[in-house]
């Protein structure tokens, strides 16, 4: 993330428009709607660290019913939200990079979610990762 923030101070593009700043509006909006809303949904279940706690209970309801990681979702959709309002192509690119980090380490988490959660491939089945009904 200090890499993205830095990239769109030191590499601030031209293509400044209204449709750009929009577009970075909506981003941030998705942002603080994932992440607000995700750590409303986990509550107790939330933790700092990538495994599930063995108390936890697999978390279904609210924004979690649309999308399996909204957290990783938000810093995302942050990310990018930074880069177009800076119009910067590098800290899209280094967004890109994040998009790959977030995608490989949900993919690790999943795995373990497995054994924690017998009923997590399920969920997985019937709700996508990132973005609803996309990916």
């Amino acid at each position: 993330m200090t890499a993205i923030l830095l990239a769109g101070y030191i590499n601030t593009g031209s293509w400044h428009s209204t449709a750009t700043t929009l577009a970075a509006i909506l981003l941030f909006s998705i942002a603080a709607t994932c992440g607000i809303m995700g750590t409303l949904s986990l509550k107790s279940s939330l933790t700092p660290f990538p495994a599930a706690r063995r108390s936890s209970r697999l978390v279904r309801h609210g924004i979690y019913r649309f999308m399996r990681h909204p957290l990783y979702t938000g810093v995302m959709a942050a990310a990018a939200g930074w880069a177009t309002w800076r119009g910067s192509l590098l800290a899209l690119a280094i967004t890109a990079l994040l998009g790959w980090f977030f995608d490989d380490k949900s993919r690790a988490e999943e795995r373990w979610l497995c054994q924690v959660f017998p009923d997590y491939p399920d969920y997985a089945r019937k709700v996508r990762r990132f973005i609803p009904g996309l990916y």
